[in-house]
């Protein structure tokens, strides 16, 4: 069995829930308690595919990081990057996807996937799914779809 090491970079605005996604994915947990990343946190995690082992290296990039530009030299290296909106703040959505096509454009052989999390806010904020375009709608709280966006982007580096 092949086993493949990759680096992936998730994105987005403040409080848009990447740190809880990567800790639902990563260990199957949440907290309900905000704590601001701070810089950059990373973590791993090994996903067994059908002929593959993907150890995938996650790099949460705080917030602020995006606002100044200083995400271009975290970058490097990244096979994969994960562009997270919070479905209820549509301001959010355009931010990141802006983040998105800028970092596209100067690695045009890196992988992206667009999620919009917070799927258990919908109703409540009377948010109208039908309107979003994205890869993946997750909720970090519920764990609704967090396992299959993450492993569909290890699925999507290995081809």
């Amino acid at each position: 069995m092949r086993e493949i090491r990759k680096k992936i970079i998730l994105i987005g605005d403040i409080g848009v829930g990447k740190t809880s996604l990567i800790k639902r994915f990563v260990k199957q947990e949440f907290s309900d308690e905000y704590l601001s990343t701070i810089g950059v946190r990373v973590d791993k995690k090994t996903i067994q595919l059908e002929e593959e082992i993907v150890h995938l290296l996650i790099w949460d990039l705080a917030g602020e990081i995006m606002q100044n530009k200083a995400y271009e030299s975290y970058i490097k290296g990244a096979a994969g990057i994960i562009g997270v909106f919070d479905i209820t703040r549509p301001s959010s959505l355009k931010s990141v996807k802006a983040h998105m096509i800028s970092i596209e454009s100067k690695n045009p052989d890196i992988e992206v996937m667009l999620i919009g999390n917070k799927l258990d806010l919908a109703e409540e904020f009377n948010v109208d799914l039908s309107n979003i375009s994205c890869d993946f709608l997750t909720s970090a709280k519920t764990g609704e779809k967090t396992n299959e966006a993450l492993s569909q982007i290890a699925k999507t580096l290995i081809h």
